[in-house]
């Protein structure tokens, strides 16, 4: 996640096609507890200067985190019962239903079930860590 690919006004974090795994650009709508936390971590980068990162050799979020963090949204909103083909679109895989005849009529992006799916699954994570 970059900077660049966040709008917070909007809520959304554009993951552009370069940097995507199926070479589509993705929408993925911020929920509200998703963007405190970008703001908080944002605040806490800001305070450390790039040079005192590198000094330090502290990357700014590791690998193992950001995949991580996909493969337990992804099973946390299938355990709230979110269906199949809306988590597929936030995590902007091609492969099953949207794959094959679907994939390639049904260009509709989902971004309000998208948006209804991960403001669940914050919800879902606000209660686990009990925040308010």
């Amino acid at each position: 996640m970059r900077c660049a690919d966040l709008d917070l006004q909007k809520g959304i974090w554009t993951i552009p096609r370069e940097r995507s795994k199926s070479n589509v650009a993705n929408e993925v709508p911020l929920s509200h507890w998703r963007l405190r936390l970008i703001s908080k971590v944002k605040l806490r980068l800001h305070r450390l200067i790039a040079a005192q990162r590198q000094a330090n050799g502290l990357p700014v979020m590791p690998e193992w985190w950001l995949h991580g963090l996909r493969r337990t949204t992804a099973s946390g909103m299938a355990q709230l019962r979110v269906p199949r083909h809306v988590i597929e679109r936030v995590l902007n895989h091609i492969s099953g239903s949207q794959s094959g005849v679907a994939g390639i009529y049904n260009r509709y992006g989902y971004l309000p079930e998208k948006r209804q799916a991960l403001e669940k699954w914050g919800r879902y994570l606000e209660r686990l860590v009990g925040a308010s």
